[in-house]
């Protein structure tokens, strides 16, 4: 499966250009390995990293050896836990077994703790250490004078705290929170209230209230701010009010104070309080709560990413200093920052008014989606991301997810451009989801409208019982007391666009409770796994589009004609685009594809013709004329069933049994270069899950069928879907190969021509 890098980003600040190198998801796997294996390697033999045996009452209590003690083991075992291992890997296991028997008292020893225990299968007594750790820490809060809704370092009557403290016990309380320890609605009002107060007027924070310090603001302390106050709004406004929702104009100043110092986020020099590990799993944790594709113009992902694989050490760890091996705690936050960041998008928002708008109908529910794709993730066991996309965002930057969601309460209103991006975005594989707020016949006629505008071979239509979107997905239909109306728009093939008219789903997700309207809940997760599939989901920096290099100047020409008739000929006008760019890229062919309709002579220099289609079709008398005279001058004709339609198969197959009616239809031969990767060698055949679940475990083999004319394969017939998986995408509930197989085997022909 091609893999696309991250882009270049050049980032233009007060006049200068910064330009990060490439990072491949690849990399960043290997680094989250090694920083694995470097902490395995630190750990003690009873499966702690604690630098004493026990808490010492004559250190310090903010040192790890006093009253922190516990806090590293349970970082560490957290970050682990986030990079993918499993609870059952022994070395972790030892770890966690040391954390469930100590008593911590440390507010960062408790945080980490909830944050180890809410990963954890929710065993009784699981969930117990969690309520225990949580109700710990809010009996800690400060409830006086300026330090009201802020933590010290441990339990006591005097007035000490810091925004790093109360940061920390934010998180552990939102762990315990997000498994269902109910934290009172007051404390998320105080937390908010004491965040905003501290606030700078630039927008900042730093480590105290300004007049209780002399420390300068940081970008560390400013998403620590901006962070907490996106966990508070969850949890005191569940209902939203779009761009106006309260605590709104904090989070946008300290966003904005964040992009304006973002050079410090990932130093090239120390500064007083920088802390950069620490600072940037803050900024990562903004990016992520907030769905951030840039944080200003800034892609923080891909410029933090590129700082800790410039910065990791040669034995796996990372060290603030660059010194030694590396520092167990740096690795750790380095280890979540990666393994969360490189989580697979599940959802893009759109941002669909233009950037001068002041409306809010683009995100009446600001925390829908954040919502709906953390149940997913719970759903699938699997960490997953979202984020916020903007109509004019390179479509690019929309297929980092293959689900592309709007809501509204009113009327769609987009420009040419912007429909014709929301075109180009399904013509490449993507799905479009769009929600009703408060169930507005408005935004809903409006998107019927707009899908019959850009698709006007389609009809909208309410899905039937059986779709694969209700059958074959986690959660099925049967199961829900009461069915959600759910329209689509297909292409015969996979599902362009969603509707959902009805229910207002877009205010059940805001509210975070899944127990509530169900079936909203279960429904996306289901448009998800359909959309993307469930194996192998793409990380973050991983897609399926190919995009011709103009620089690379082809060395020779294929000409390939689309058959063209009355009907769904081209459900898939994307799959050969893909193709075209991946032949001038890999071979230096440049691919010409030009319709021509279906009876009329072929151009004499067309060397590939391809038939497709998805519905029933009768070719006349002259068609089949047509196809002979193309075969019998040496061109090579190529049938596929679009989704492996039945209809178009059941209609097309006696014809090419009967194209040339001497000719017995056999395998395709093993030598056949659709059957071989470029380096000759025999391609491995893979097929879509869909496919093996309905033609039962295929092994490796072809059920291509061909047609020898003057001892060469002339005509080449699929059962099985190739036209989608050109795309590329991993769309579920498609009869045919997979997407890299059909692209390896259709590159393989198109490569062997003359």
């Amino acid at each position: 499966m091609p893999r696309m890098l991250f882009r270049l980003v050049v980032v233009v600040l007060a006049g200068s250009s910064i330009v990060l190198a490439e990072v491949t998801p690849q990399q960043v796997r290997a680094a989250i390995d090694r920083g694995k294996e470097w902490l395995y390697r630190t750990q003690n033999a009873d499966g702690n990293w604690e630098s004493k045996p026990a808490p010492d009452p004559n250190d310090k209590p903010w040192n790890e050896g006093g009253g922190q003690w516990g806090g590293l083991t349970a970082l560490i075992t957290n970050s682990l836990l986030c990079a993918g291992e499993r609870a059952s890997e022994p070395r972790l296991a030892r770890a966690i077994e040391f954390l469930r028997g100590r008593d911590l008292t440390g507010v960062y020893a408790l945080s980490m703790r909830c944050q180890v225990f809410a990963r954890l299968p929710p065993t009784p007594e699981n969930r117990q250490i969690l309520r225990q750790d949580a109700m710990k820490l809010l009996s800690m809060m400060r409830t006086t004078g300026r330090s009201r809704g802020f933590w010290d370092y441990v339990p006591g009557e005097g007035g000490g705290y810091s925004h790093s403290r109360g940061n920390y016990a934010v998180l552990g309380l939102w762990a315990a929170a997000s498994e269902g320890v109910e934290i009172p609605d007051a404390a998320w009002k105080t937390i908010a209230e004491a965040w905003i107060r501290h606030q700078d007027p630039s927008g900042g924070w730093t480590y105290k209230a300004r007049e209780d310090t002399e420390y300068a603001l940081t970008p560390g302390m400013t998403a620590a701010g901006v962070a907490t106050l996106y966990i508070a709004q969850d949890y005191i406004f569940p209902e939203g009010a779009g761009r106006s929702a309260p605590l709104r104009e904090a989070i946008d100043r300290g966003t904005a104070w964040l992009a304006a110092n973002f050079d410090k986020v990932t130093p090239a020099a120390r500064y007083d309080r920088d802390f950069p590990y620490p600072t940037i799993y803050a900024v990562e944790r903004v990016g992520l709560a907030g769905g951030l594709r840039y944080i200003g113009q800034h892609d923080w992902y891909a410029r933090i990413t590129r700082w800790l694989l410039d910065n990791q050490r040669p034995g796996g760890g990372w060290h603030r200093d660059g010194r030694g091996s590396g520092s167990p705690s740096d690795t750790a936050f380095a280890l979540i920052t990666l393994s969360r960041g490189i989580a697979p998008i599940a959802i893009s928002k759109l941002d669909y008014l233009p950037a001068d708008s002041k409306a809010a109908d683009w995100n009446l529910r600001p925390r829908d989606a954040a919502n709906v794709v953390r149940f997913m993730g719970k759903a699938i066991e699997q960490e997953l991301n979202w984020q916020v996309v903007t109509i004019d965002s390179p479509v690019r930057d929309w297929h980092e997810s293959p689900i592309l969601y709007l809501e509204g309460g009113k009327p769609l209103a987009l420009d040419q451009a912007g429909k014709e991006k929301l075109r180009q975005y399904v013509e490449q594989g993507g799905l479009i989801l769009f929600a009703a707020d408060a169930s507005s016949r408005a935004f809903s006629d409006s998107v019927r409208a707009l899908g019959l505008e850009l698709f006007p071979d389609s009809e909208w239509r309410e899905l039937p019982q059986q779709h694969p979107i209700y059958t074959d997905q986690q959660f099925p239909r049967s199961g829900w007391k009461t069915k959600p109306v759910v329209l689509g728009l297909s292409n015969g093939v996979r599902e362009r666009m969603i509707l959902l008219p009805s229910g207002d789903p877009p205010r059940w997700w805001q509210a975070n409770n899944p127990s509530a309207k169900q079936e909203f809940w279960e429904l996306a997760a289901n448009l998800h796994q359909y959309a993307a599939g469930r194996e192998n989901l793409r990380s973050r920096g991983e897609s399926h589009l190919i995009v011709a290099d103009e620089s690379v100047q082809p060395q020779r020409t294929v000409r390939l004609a689309r058959l063209q008739y009355p009907g769904n000929w081209d459900p898939e006008p994307g799959g050969w685009r893909r193709v075209a760019a991946a032949m001038r890229n890999r071979d230096r062919i440049h691919l010409e594809v030009t319709p021509v309709k279906l009876g009329e002579e072929i151009p004499k220099a067309t060397q590939i013709a391809h038939l497709t289609g998805t519905d029933a079709l009768k070719l006349e008398p002259v068609a089949i004329t047509a196809l002979r005279v193309f075969v019998d001058t040496g061109g090579t004709l190529l049938i596929d069933c679009a989704g492996g339609a039945s209809a178009f198969a059941s209609a097309v197959e006696p014809v090419f049994r009967e194209l040339f009616i001497e000719v017995k239809p056999q395998p395709l031969p093993l030598d056949h270069p659709m059957l071989a990767g470029r380096d000759g060698k025999p391609l491995r055949i893979e097929y879509r899950p869909f496919a093996r679940r309905t033609l039962g475990e295929l092994r490796n083999e072809s059920r291509l069928q061909c047609l020898m004319i003057k001892g060469r394969p002339a005509v080449i017939f699929s059962r099985e879907d190739l036209s989608a998986g050109l795309v590329g995408n991993n769309v579920d509930g498609i009869l045919g190969y997979s997407p890299a197989t059909a692209l390896e085997m259709v590159c393989g022909l198109v490569r062997s021509v003359k």
